[in-house]
């Protein structure tokens, strides 16, 4: 008997639509990706296009040892030959550096873009920092000889691209005349750890996403996982699937005394910009993951009167978090690289001023150019009064005379921290389904309902107050652990009730008397502790009040301390700490405007 006709034209049409809806998408992917980079352009507010993109080609470039490294070079229609920009990097989010190479040919400039080694297309085993000068050296002595390049060329990149340029910057051939280094610094430790906890919104984060030489972007219950598991020792195995002996270095030297933080080549690597020998442009923001370390290679950069330093509102993708008055944006961004570089590579006159760094004022959304940052400061002093009232609703106080004598004590679980809410020490929310913690300023919830967290208030702001520097807050604490940690937080509550963090900083007991290695305590004693944050530049308003965290944890951006003392990586559980608070007091850098 033959089949019923009507299921068959059915499904015929069904096909058909079908059919008719995949051409039309793929035709409709075709044109977002052939016209991508004018889509980002105008997006973005960026300068109008000047040419088209022309020739595109890759190979594999041959290293010194024979490895052969993934290699493309992207050129703008017309005769050349270009000045190049030369671009290498262990990343793959959709092509989006490609999309970059894109954007600057049709600025005039031919690209050159490199999978560095053991990453994506290029051969060779990847441990990071490790063969970034060698293959980087080999790459300019090829780059120099091409004769598509006019004789001027310029490093740029953000993040690890930033390091491979710091990587040959005192071995730079004389055609290459610029560098554009963005959102990192050279102090490995500093970036990895705060006052000896370790930073898995960052590393731990990090090693999830590249275990292996593709990107795994869906890593993240592996990461999360990760930031509990004990010992830290055994969780690239034990989560990731691998052993990554770079990570298990890095958790591993938790202090700067750690035999790998003064290898050789870790601390040649960590001096390059006292080596630099041309103009550098560098970006950062308040708050990205680098800041300080970045700020450190500023303060040694030997052709600091040539170049150029500018720190907005932003994170580690250098946007802010939320809107910010006068914030330039990656538009603003992109004419301050054009500028420079039209200048450095063309010989177009450049009208902005050099030998400076240029930073934006949080609160008060204003731009200001200095030779040096932090500028000149008066310090404000604040003490933790009412210790007793600080668990709980309202909290303690911040005074600005003596307070009496008094003592706080709280229970502090490992496995009960506190959540970190916004912040700099963070990177996984960069990494799709990692679900990382909002980066920056953002709102804060009241935490005056944990009972390990301790919160202190000001009187109401009376003039606004101009912080221009790191944020110090020094304590009188004890515990009945061995080892533990204090946390602290300022935060900006407004007349509404509002509350944004400014800035938070961490310490353990171990590190109290510096980084470079531990210090015993014996449980019950009082001692000194001092918690200092990294730089900002932010105005508390009129109406406003200050408002003062302090606890033991700030979890996953931090590591949970586990109350006990020794390497932190090795240790197979955790304690519950009785920790006190005795006293303390929360001096901020004041600049006064001197216009």
């Amino acid at each position: 008997m033959e089949a019923p006709a009507g299921p068959t034209r059915a499904r015929r049409r069904w096909l058909r639509r079908l059919a008719v809806v995949v051409a039309l998408g793929a035709a409709l992917l075709a044109l977002v990706y052939a016209f991508r980079h004018r889509v980002v352009g105008e997006v973005l507010d960026f300068p109008e296009f000047t040419h088209e993109e022309g020739e595109h080609r890759a190979f594999m470039l041959p290293m010194a040892d024979g490895v052969e490294l993934y290699t493309q070079v992207f050129l703008p229609q017309g005769e050349g030959p270009w000045p190049v920009v030369l671009v290498r990097s262990p990343y793959d989010v959709a092509d989006s550096f490609a999309t970059l190479c894109g954007l600057f040919v049709r600025y005039g400039y031919g690209c050159v873009y490199q999978d560095v080694r053991g990453r994506m297309r290029s051969q060779g085993e990847w441990v990071p920092m490790y063969n970034e000068r060698a293959d980087g050296i080999t790459t300019l002595d090829w780059l120099v000889k091409q004769d598509f390049m006019n004789g001027n060329i310029a490093l740029f990149g953000m993040s690890y691209l930033a390091s491979v340029q710091w990587a040959v910057a005192d071995v730079l051939p004389p055609e290459v005349k610029t560098m554009v280094p963005m959102v990192y610094g050279m102090d490995g430790y500093g970036a990895q750890y705060e006052g000896g906890l370790f930073k898995h919104e960052v590393i731990t984060a990090w090693a999830a996403l590249m275990p292996d030489r593709d990107m795994h972007l869906g890593n993240g219950a592996a990461y999360h996982a990760a930031t509990r598991y004990r010992p830290a020792k055994d969780v690239d195995e034990k989560l990731f699937g691998v052993r990554l002996p770079w990570y298990e270095t890095w958790i591993e030297a938790d202090t700067r005394g750690a035999a790998f933080w003064n290898r050789e080549d870790v601390r040649f690597m960590r001096l390059q910009p006292a080596r630099t020998k041309v103009p550098v442009l560098i970006l950062g923001g308040w708050f990205d993951v680098f800041l300080g370390p970045q700020l450190k290679d500023v303060a040694r950069l030997a052709t600091r009167a040539e170049s150029r330093v500018l720190i907005g509102p932003w994170h580690h993708l250098q946007f802010s978090d939320s809107a910010q008055p006068n914030d330039i944006g990656l538009g603003g961004e992109w004419r301050e690289v054009l500028e420079w570089l039209d200048h450095h590579l063309k010989g177009r006159p450049y009208a902005r001023e050099t030998g400076v760094i240029v930073t934006y004022a949080m609160g008060a959304g204003t731009w200001h150019t200095r030779p040096d940052f932090p500028p000149p400061t008066q310090p404000a002093r604040w003490s933790l009064d009412a210790l007793e009232a600080s668990l709980g609703c309202p909290g303690g106080r911040l005074v600005t005379g003596p307070v009496p004598t008094a003592t706080v004590a709280y229970r502090y679980d490992p496995d009960d921290p506190v959540p970190s809410q916004g912040g700099g020490a963070l990177l996984a929310f960069a990494f799709g389904t990692f679900d990382g913690v909002r980066p920056g300023a953002v709102a804060q919830d009241e935490r005056c309902d944990r009972q390990d967290v301790l919160t202190f208030r000001s009187e109401i702001v009376q003039q606004s107050l101009h912080i221009a520097g790191p944020v110090q807050v020094e304590l009188t604490v004890s515990s009945s652990a061995p080892d533990t940690a204090f946390t602290a937080k300022l935060i900006q509550e407004g007349p509404d009730g509002s509350r944004v963090n400014i800035r938070d900083g961490a310490i353990t007991l171990a590190m109290r008397g510096g980084e470079d290695r531990r210090r015993p305590y014996t449980p019950g004693d009082r001692v000194e502790v001092r918690i200092e944050t990294w730089p900002i530049e932010w105005v508390v308003p009129p109406g406003a009040r200050l408002v003062l965290e302090v606890s033991s944890s700030n979890f996953p951006a931090l590591h949970a301390h586990p109350n006990r003392y020794g390497p932190w990586a090795e240790q197979d559980g955790a304690d519950v700490a009785t920790n006190r608070v005795h006293g303390g007091s929360l001096i901020l850098p004041i600049w006064e405007d001197p216009t």
